[in-house]
């Protein structure tokens, strides 16, 4: 996650997530619940690959060297209590009329902010939980094929998205052309690349 490219990004990691959390199901919410590691419960559910455990566990939620917000305590423990929300919101958990079938869990990560804390938002249609950090290390982009097409697009004035396709550049990456918006001037939309 650190060094995305703009203030907000999935990454393969939240994308993985997104794709299990899709139709949510009980079990799930038992198991967050259980307790326990959560790069262990990514790996036995597939979210993580084995060669991402370190970056969750000493980089995102650590608190040595390696850590991103190594001052902010209790990291898993915020994370996991988002994921109960969220999961119990989408399975309408002590709801009159729960929602069947359950809304799919979207994830996004926010950076810039001051504090380490998850949002959890529900819409007719899903359930959203955003990640909100502080400023990441600014670490370069890594190389392609590192890349992966995210989910979302940058729409801003053209120098910024030239700043975006810049930084996407830097990694070598394939990028879509930015693309002027129709119907309103001086605005621009550029697809955004995650790692």
């Amino acid at each position: 996650m650190p060094g995305a490219i703009t203030f907000m990004s999935k990454g393969r990691i939240m994308q993985a997530l997104d794709e299990h959390l899709k139709a949510p199901r009980r079990e799930q919410l038992d198991e967050v619940r259980a307790g326990g590691s959560l790069s262990a419960l990514g790996l036995e559910t597939s979210v993580l690959r084995n060669s991402q455990r370190p970056h969750i566990d000493d980089e995102v939620l650590g608190s040595g060297d390696e850590a991103y917000w190594a001052y902010h305590q209790n990291k898993a423990e915020i994370i996991r209590g988002a994921y109960i929300q969220a999961l119990e919101m989408a399975l309408g958990i002590d709801r009159p009329n729960p929602p069947n079938p359950p809304k799919p869990i979207v994830s996004y990560w926010i950076q810039g902010l001051d504090t380490f804390e998850m949002i959890v938002s529900e819409t007719p249609r899903e359930v959203q939980v955003f990640m909100c950090t502080p400023p990441d290390r600014a670490a370069a982009v890594p190389p392609a094929p590192a890349d992966v097409d995210e989910s979302l697009w940058i729409v801003a004035g053209e120098p910024r998205v030239d700043a975006v396709r810049d930084r996407m550049a830097s990694g070598n990456y394939e990028i879509e052309d930015k693309k002027p918006i129709d119907g309103a001037p001086g605005a621009f939309s550029q697809r955004l690349k995650g790692y």
